[in-house]
């Protein structure tokens, strides 16, 4: 199963939701809604608050787009949420930042040791770097060993150069 980064699916749903966004306004000024207005009635549509129409909605066309602004929106609206949330919630958001805090230390490191692998010999080879003071980096395939390192740890295949550097 290929992993999802979370971040990367709330800008995918943010550029969604902007998007619908950008229909629902675009639609509106066609209608003949002056600019703030078109904004307004998009936002309230979408996020169903509805306040009321700044324009009456009379015809059946100008009914077929706000009803079809009202599924599209506030479905993305939703999923929007809800992507944002699971990613809270999941702690991913957390993850993410750790993970970059990670690189831009690892980006500023000079005279470490790479330790591939975090099995029996990475250990005895990260232990006995770190005893003389050098700084050590380990690199292993499976996240779950790189869990509580008292060192700085990447995820990844050895065998792959970008991992490495």
């Amino acid at each position: 199963m290929r992993h999802v980064n979370p971040l990367s699916s709330i800008r995918r749903a943010l550029f969604a939701l902007a998007m619908v966004m950008v229909v629902g306004t675009t639609g509106y000024l066609i209608i003949g809604f002056p600019f703030i207005d078109a904004l307004y009635q998009t936002v309230t549509t979408v996020t169903t608050v509805g306040f009321r129409e700044v324009h009456p909605i009379e015809t059946v066309g100008e009914k077929l787009f706000t009803m079809a602004l009202v599924l599209a929106g506030v479905g993305t609206a939703f999923y929007t949420f809800g992507v944002s949330l699971e990613a809270l919630v999941e702690g991913h958001l957390r993850t993410e930042r750790e993970k970059r805090r990670m690189d831009r230390t690892l980006e500023k490191l000079h005279g470490h040791v790479i330790v591939c692998g975090w099995g029996r010999v990475g250990r005895a080879c990260g232990e006995y770097a770190a005893r003389d003071g050098t700084p050590v980096v380990v690199v292993d395939r499976n996240p779950d060993r790189l869990v509580d390192l008292p060192y700085l740890s990447v995820a990844g295949d050895v065998t792959d150069d970008e991992v490495l550097r």
